[in-house]
């Protein structure tokens, strides 16, 4: 049976649960990292170096990085509809899996989860820690605009592109 490392309130741990119960695949998950077992140990770092979760073992494969794991559950376990075999019926969802994210998640995060008020520039900034960008995070109009919009009115509808 597939184990899973990582704690049950990580996004990415969270993300592979749910593609593993829709492909109706039982998992073993194990509760990893912030306020759990530490994955900082010499054991967890030889799963993954960057010590993150989440991690899959399956027998002896390790995979981490939530999207390079489901990619692998959809191609060991899964089949059409659900992921086909086909590279060119796949490539539409590789592409919103990406974009998810690339652009969608980080968007979501700073401009809900972070407090509001940063410039636009400090948004698409390469820094992966919105607290250390420029000391702002982003507003929800912000995150309109990494999002595509054209504009936003005052109710933050979005009128995208």
């Amino acid at each position: 049976m597939p184990r899973i490392y990582g704690r049950a309130t990580s996004s990415n741990v969270q993300m592979v649960m749910w593609g593993a119960a829709e492909l109706g695949l039982a998992v073993e998950r194990l509760d990893y990292g912030f306020g759990h077992a530490s994955t900082k140990t010499p054991e967890f770092l030889a799963r993954n170096p960057m010590g993150l979760v989440p991690v899959l073992q399956d027998g002896d494969l390790t995979v981490w990085e939530s999207a390079a794991i489901l990619r692998y559950l959809c191609a060991e376990y899964g089949h059409a509809p659900f992921y086909p075999a086909s590279p060119r019926t796949r490539a539409p969802l590789d592409i919103w899996a990406e974009w998810i994210k690339s652009t969608f998640t980080p968007a979501l995060l700073n401009g809900l989860f972070y407090p509001a008020g940063a410039p636009r520039s400090c948004l698409l900034s390469p820094n992966p820690d919105p607290r250390r960008r420029c000391g702002h995070s982003a507003s929800g109009q912000d995150v309109g605009y990494a999002l595509g919009a054209r504009t936003m009115d005052r109710r933050h509808r979005l009128h995208l592109r």
